[in-house]
């Protein structure tokens, strides 16, 4: 992705300025929303072979609670990334959240 110069931008209309930065809004609610479906791609992969290590005939618990340690993690950071955009986009996120 290629910066534009703040000269530039200082120099747009305010009708440009505000086009600019509600197509760089899009982009990055775009990134984050992409970012959080992979995030609960991991956790579903990851959620799945804690079943199969738990199924196994040797369970470690030490690689259980990691592996736990690593989903509550990823938990963790798509419910951190849903408050960033709330914190950020709280009209457009306000339409989206289920009742």
């Amino acid at each position: 992705m290629k910066l534009q110069p703040f000269s530039k931008i200082a120099s747009s209309t305010k009708r440009e300025v505000s086009l600019q930065l509600t197509r760089r809004a899009e982009r990055f609610q775009r990134h984050v929303e992409l970012e959080t479906l992979t995030i609960c791609s991991e956790i579903r992969d990851r959620e799945l072979a804690i079943k199969k290590h738990a199924a196994s005939d040797d369970i470690d618990i030490k690689v259980l609670v990691d592996m736990m340690d690593e989903v509550a993690l990823l938990e963790r950071r798509a419910r951190r990334y849903q408050e960033v955009m709330l914190e950020l986009f709280p009209s457009n996120m306000e339409k989206t959240r289920a009742p």
